[in-house]
């Protein structure tokens, strides 16, 4: 990463990320001590963060199953495109994925 100028940028003390092109470099930049306590803490909310994610898993399955499955197929297809064309930007897909799921009746 020395010597040329990335395309972005993040460096957090901990964590530091650099995109050059399609490339991304990440490095973790945390002591020993600091990855321990992180893991610990992690690992201290395990339950509540498992309960999170199956939760909003469950949301996302109730609303898959809800869908006409063409109508899914053809706005994600249509998503996919339009990455590939760079025309949306990946942080716009899950909220088009949303508009996806609320437009599509069930069959």
């Amino acid at each position: 990463m020395k010597g040329i100028k990335p395309d972005d940028y993040y460096n957090d003390g901990y964590f530091e990320l650099a995109r050059l092109g399609k490339v991304i470099y990440a490095q973790n930049n945390m002591s020993d001590k600091q990855h321990h306590d992180l893991m610990t803490k992690l690992g201290e909310r395990y339950d509540e963060l498992k309960a999170e994610i199956d939760s909003r898993v469950s949301n996302i399955r109730e609303k898959v199953l809800n869908s006409n499955p063409l109508q899914l197929l053809q706005c994600a297809s249509d998503m996919f495109k339009l990455q590939c064309m760079n025309l949306i930007k990946d942080e716009e897909i899950e909220e088009a994925s949303s508009e996806c799921l609320k437009i599509n009746k069930p069959y």
